[in-house]
Parts: C-alpha cells; sequence; structure tokens
C-alpha cells in the first residue's frame, strides 16, 4: 500500500444531474462543456473533448413522432452460430442498423403474415 493518501487509487465518482443547465462549446472547439444541476440544486461542470459528441449521439436513440417509423432500406437473414436461429438484420437509409437472433417459427410467422394479409389493408398481428 501506497505511504501518501494522495496515490490511493480513486475509484469513478459517478454523478446524477438532475437538470441540464447549459451546453456549449469551447471557443476553441475543443470542447463540449456542460453545466449540471443536482437534485438539492448542487451545480457542477462537466467538460468533454468534442469528439465525443459522435459517442453521445450514438447511444441517443433517434426521435420519431408517436405511430412513425424509420424506412427499410435493406435486410439480411444469415444464420446464427447455434445452427437453429438466423439473424435478422434491417438497415435504414440513415445508417441505423438492428440485428435480432429470430427463431425460425419466428420468420416463418412474419412471412406468412405478409403472404395473407387482410385484404382491407389492415396489418394483422401475431404474437
Amino acid at each position: 500500500m501506497p505511504d501518501f493518501p494522495d496515490a490511493m487509487p480513486k475509484a469513478p465518482r459517478r454523478i446524477e444531474a438532475a437538470a441540464l443547465d447549459a451546453l456549449r462549446l469551447t471557443p476553441d472547439g475543443a470542447r463540449l462543456v456542460l453545466d449540471l444541476s443536482d437534485a438539492a440544486g448542487g451545480k457542477m461542470t462537466l467538460s468533454l473533448p468534442a469528439s465525443s459528441l459522435d459517442a453521445l449521439l450514438q447511444a441517443m436513440p433517434p426521435s420519431l413522432p408517436r405511430g412513425a417509423g424509420h424506412a427499410l432500406e435493406t435486410w439480411t437473414m444469415t444464420p446464427a452460430e447455434n445452427g437453429r436461429d438466423v439473424i435478422l438484420t434491417l438497415r435504414t437509409s440513415e445508417g441505423l442498423a438492428l440485428s435480432l437472433a429470430v427463431t425460425s417459427w419466428q420468420a416463418e410467422s412474419m412471412a406468412t403474415l405478409v403472404a395473407f394479409r387482410r385484404r382491407d389493408g389492415r396489418a394483422k398481428s401475431l404474437h
């Protein structure tokens, strides 16, 4: 154990912000500065490299109006490693992608619903 208390490793500090008071770039554009408030009204500032903005945005789900969805551009189905399921990957023109492990009966059910959709155009649901 070190002789100097300052040399002790410190656990990461978790910041629980209740509000984002301000968001700005530094004048040189190198850092993203967030002014935050906690539930007790305490103020703190978090400064991140501006290059981390892409990572922050990627972590956020896209916001869509209620009932809307992203248009599907491409999809692929590939065998899963377990040899039973398939991996269904859906891609949008915005670059979003979602891969799902799908059982064979789920894939067959989706195909059946499309093939035998209602004559009035309303979608059927099978769970």
